[in-house]
């Protein structure tokens, strides 16, 4: 299994690149609490989860462009969808370079990310911290299932 942090920066920069034509940056600012969570879990020979940290007004502009809307027209379903389909390219390209045979799940998106609670059996396996072209700070990580 190669580095997953480099793994990470990799596929996220793709993923970015390919479904909004804008480029990333690695950073080490702290990302918004009240940040939008995405998690796609992956099951298997290798069980953990890929998730995004993204603020609220980042995961609206995205959903606007990806859906090809005016700037602040989207709705939380259309943002919902967006991260979704964010996590699930990137949670998609990670299970790529885990033990396999392993399962992706269907998105989960919470619209507050400080009211979820990690399970304590989960802990960070890897993370990087991005900047996007419009200045907003994003996290993704990747954690992995302890069992006991």
């Amino acid at each position: 299994m190669q580095n997953l942090e480099t793994s990470i920066k990799e596929y996220v920069g793709m993923v970015w690149s390919t479904l909004f034509d804008q480029s990333i940056a690695p950073d080490d600012k702290q990302v918004d609490p009240q940040s939008h969570l995405a998690i796609v879990d992956i099951r298997g020979q290798w069980n953990g989860c890929v998730n995004l940290y993204i603020p609220s007004s980042l995961a609206a502009s995205l959903a606007e462009k990806m859906f090809f809307m005016e700037a602040g027209t989207s709705s939380i379903n259309e943002v919902q969808d967006a991260i979704g389909e964010v996590i699930n390219m990137i949670g998609g390209n990670i299970k790529a370079v885990l033990p396999e045979p392993n399962k992706l799940s269907t998105p989960k998106v919470i619209e507050d990310a400080r009211t979820y609670e990690w399970p304590q059996n989960l802990p960070i396996l890897a993370s990087a911290t991005f900047k996007s072209e419009c200045g907003h700070t994003f996290n993704v990580q990747v954690r992995q299932i302890i069992e006991n």
